[in-house]
């Protein structure tokens, strides 16, 4: 029994939780006034979600969180497209985005073609 308790615990206390929430920057774009960017975390699993947000100064607002959907993040001026694709056959955790933010605007597409899905560039840690 002691054994047991003694392995138990030697096993969770060699586990490296810091690994866990290592940021994989997928796309950042920057004009000045705010920064966007576009990652997910690092799990041992596949199940971490995408996120888009936007920095300006101090303050940090996520946009949008969903899995197996973004698939790619513009700025044009003061308007931020949002492609997605298919976002009924993945897991779209923001519900109601705010459309309006720090003087710019989302536009969310949700007619982002299975090419442009696929294209989607790989995540870089940061």
């Amino acid at each position: 029994m002691k054994r047991s308790i003694v392995l138990v615990l030697l096993v969770f206390f060699s586990c490296d939780f810091s690994q866990g929430n290592d940021r994989f920057i997928r796309k950042t774009l920057d004009d000045g006034v705010i920064e966007i960017s576009w990652y997910y975390h690092s799990y041992i699993s596949d199940v971490s979600p995408d996120f888009v947000e936007v920095k300006k100064g101090d303050v940090v607002k996520v946009l949008f969180e969903a899995k197996d959907v973004i698939s790619n993040v513009q700025l044009f001026g003061d308007t931020i497209y949002l492609s997605l694709y298919k976002p009924v056959r993945g897991i779209v955790h923001t519900k109601n985005p705010d459309l309006s933010f720090f003087g710019y605007h989302l536009l969310i597409d949700s007619l982002a073609t299975r090419e442009e899905y696929y294209a989607r560039p790989d995540g870089k840690k940061k």
